[in-house]
């Protein structure tokens, strides 16, 4: 069995590996990232509820005056908008039924009411908003007819996977201004609406092989190589049925007295075709194998090779012997050859030389075994 292998090297001065990229989630322009959500803030007291609501809507995409959906939001709230005397309008209103609700229609606002609130002052203080009296702020019900500023909620913008940097003016126009690792593992493809991998040298080589517009999804091996994907690695290997050439397999079978007997049909050459079976009147002990193999890469073949491609590697040798009842041993040889002059062929020769004890066996007249053949050796 032969295996080929390619490392793969920069030819820059430093390598540069892909981490776990963070997705980094964006919000519209003119919407900031608080507490995991996208507000906006209209401090000025200029808006009726009904006037909040529209001047919230108008920045689209389904915009809507604020929920406050956990406590992080509530105290950035207290801390940050109300502090300085502002006073605005969040996404609550009184229904029918005498309790206040959220405009997606669940229930608010407990537990974040001032103390005494709601008190229903004046009559119909239908809307609600989030101000400071004192030295503390919370919820209060007041006239929606009042003027106040108001507190704006919108959708977050698609998250564009290995996108260092991200924008959009809303949710659905995000566009990637530069990928992670940009042209070196991400590229920007699509109207820069993705980040798509790309053949590079840390583990998606795709070679020997072609990947169009440099991607990834785009890797065609060659012939006789099969392509092996996944997320991590993107690589072409040697199919199979692709083996090294056994140029030599001379094998020789040693008496208890030391008498040889060669495998050979053929006087003058040792080429595998001409091996054959022997037979004798003996008590084989030990078996003497030599196997000459060669493998022959036409690297020119290809077509062009990447330039994160440095050198070749290629080798890989498997031997099996196997008894007459049977079994199997591996016995493994591993050679590889560093071919750093890929403008030519690659080609290597590889010999391997072993002694195999057999079994003390004892045979009598008209017994035989055959100890050549693939009866006992098996070369991949």
């Amino acid at each position: 069995m032969l295996t080929i292998l390619y490392c793969a090297l920069l030819l820059s001065a430093w390598i540069s590996c892909p981490l776990a990229n963070i997705d980094v989630r964006q919000c519209p322009s003119r919407f900031q990232r608080t507490e995991g959500i996208c507000i906006a803030i209209e401090p000025s007291k200029g808006y009726t509820f009904e006037e909040a609501q529209s001047a919230c809507a108008s920045k689209g995409n389904n915009a809507h005056l604020l929920k406050i959906g956990k406590e992080s939001v509530f105290n950035y709230l207290k801390n940050n908008v109300v502090n300085n005397g502002n006073d605005v309008w969040l996404g609550a209103v009184l229904k029918n039924d005498g309790g206040f609700e959220w405009l997606d229609s669940t229930k608010c606002c407990d537990p974040y009411w001032l103390p005494g609130e709601p008190n229903n002052n004046g009559g119909a203080p239908n809307c609600v908003n989030i101000y400071r009296p004192g030295n503390n702020a919370g919820l209060n019900d007041d006239h929606c007819s009042e003027r106040k500023g108001f507190v704006c909620e919108i959708k977050e913008c698609t998250v564009i996977s290995n996108c260092e940097t991200p924008n959009c003016t809303w949710y659905g126009d995000t566009k990637c201004s530069k990928c992670y690792d940009d042209n070196i593992f991400f590229k920007k493809t699509t109207n820069d609406t993705l980040c798509e991998r790309l053949c590079d040298h840390d583990s998606h080589l795709c070679w020997p092989g072609t990947c169009r517009s440099g991607l990834k999804k785009n890797c065609v091996c060659a012939p006789q190589f099969d392509l092996n994907t996944n997320v991590t690695s993107t690589l072409c290997q040697l199919n199979k049925n692709q083996t090294a050439t056994i140029e030599t397999c001379a094998t020789t079978v040693y008496s208890e007295k030391g008498d040889a007997f060669q495998s050979r049909g053929n006087s003058s050459s040792t080429e595998c075709q001409f091996r054959g079976n022997f037979f004798g009147n003996i008590q084989p002990r030990r078996l003497v194998y030599t196997f000459v193999s060669s493998f022959k890469v036409n690297l020119t073949a290809f077509g062009t090779i990447p330039p994160y491609i440095q050198e070749t590697r290629f080798g890989t040798l498997t031997i099996i012997k196997k008894d007459l009842g049977g079994s199997e041993t591996t016995l493994l040889a591993e050679h590889i050859l560093i071919d750093n002059n890929q403008s030519q062929n690659a080609k290597e020769l590889f010999t391997k030389n072993d002694n195999i004890s057999i079994p003390n066996t004892t045979l009598v007249d008209g017994q035989i075994k055959s100890f050549i053949r693939k009866s006992l050796i098996c070369y991949k």
